[in-house]
């Protein structure tokens, strides 16, 4: 039994990066917050990194501070790696023009966007990759340290624009409902996610399964996709692209072009 343990521990190792960042030597703390500090100057947001964040208000979730790491080993030890995170972050925001992030603040929240890379994202004894918010004067964007990819910083990025899209016009969304197969209605339920197989042209009408849990999902979900699926796929998917032509039109008076592409 012993050698097993050995054996499973050195195979983790393996699989984990050469570089591996201990509490001593920050995370990466610094060279996060200095990459941070120059996002916040180019696209006029808001960033906080691990500790910072144990101060924002949240909703029915909780921090922690027991990172998922993005290896093996990493997952074992509850490692963090700042510097990692930032890099994501830093990654997903280039794929947006500078000029969307101006258009955040408004009168229910004056400090525009921010992004906060938590430790730990907490619901319901489980950890999650990201939540939207509005609190504290600002769209909040939360983020788990190693447990988000890149499309759940799209998708997050998409609850946040929903959010500042409501706020000026509460009607934006309305009729949706009509671009889904006739009869469809949301589950609201996440342990019922199965049941979107029932739906004969589900591949047609939504990203996956999780888009069929209530409207605000759908659309995040379609943001998603963005990112990942290329034109053909698109083409194949008519129904969830008359949903995105939606998702611009609602956002077209608050920011303009939110995403450069045309479905």
């Amino acid at each position: 039994m012993k050698r097993a343990v050995i054996l499973l521990l050195t195979f983790l190792f393996l699989l984990a990066p050469v570089t591996v960042h201990s509490e001593s030597s920050d995370s990466g703390y610094t060279a996060a917050r200095e990459i941070a500090d120059g996002l916040e100057s180019q696209y006029g947001i808001t960033i906080r990194i691990g500790p910072e964040c144990t101060s924002a208000t949240t909703g029915g979730f909780t921090l922690g501070d027991q990172p998922a790491g993005r290896s093996p080993l990493l997952n074992l030890l509850g490692e963090k790696n700042y510097e990692a995170e930032i890099g994501y972050v830093e990654k997903a925001l280039s794929c947006y023009s500078p000029d969307l992030f101006s258009h955040f603040p408004s009168d229910e929240a004056p400090g525009g966007l921010r992004i906060l890379l938590a430790d730990q994202i907490v619901y319901d004894g489980e950890s999650m990759a990201g939540v939207a918010t509005v609190a504290d004067g600002y769209y909040n964007i939360f983020l788990g340290v190693g447990a988000f990819a890149q499309t759940n910083i799209h998708h997050e990025l998409w609850h946040a624009a929903e959010l500042r899209i409501l706020y000026d016009n509460p009607s934006a969304f309305d009729g949706w409902n009509d671009l889904n197969p006739e009869g469809f209605r949301y589950l609201e339920d996440a342990y019922n996610l199965d049941k979107w197989e029932g739906y004969a042209e589900k591949d047609q009408y939504f990203v996956r399964g999780y888009s069929t849990l209530d409207e605000m999902e759908d659309r995040a979900t379609i943001a998603e996709a963005l990112f990942r699926n290329d034109a053909e796929w698109w083409t194949a998917h008519h129904g969830v692209t008359e949903k995105y032509r939606k998702m611009k039109e609602a956002a077209e008076p608050v920011f303009g072009s939110i995403y450069p592409y045309d479905y």
